[in-house]
């Protein structure tokens, strides 16, 4: 991407975080059939790895459950402050 098109898609992002408590519903959605399944995924193989880093973790509900549930060190980062800031 252009550096025009990272400008667009950072406010875009935070517009969203600003005007929506969760707007991909990502929090809400933190107990999926998918996440549960993802997780058990990651415990299965938890020998193999020791950290974990969450590429647009949105307010870090998945990162967060991660981290408790393997005992990893798990590093979120978004492109949303506003997202971030909103973090447990």
């Amino acid at each position: 991407m252009d550096s025009q098109t990272d400008l667009w898609v950072e406010r875009r992002f935070e517009e969203l975080y600003r005007q929506h408590d969760d707007p991909w519903g990502c929090t809400a959605q933190a107990g999926s059939m998918g996440n549960e399944l993802f997780l058990a995924m990651l415990k299965a193989y938890r020998e193999q790895w020791h950290w974990a880093l969450d590429i647009g973790c949105g307010q870090g509900a998945l990162t967060e459950r991660i981290a408790k549930e393997t005992g990893a060190m798990v590093v979120g980062m978004d492109v949303s402050a506003t997202a971030v800031g909103k973090a447990d």
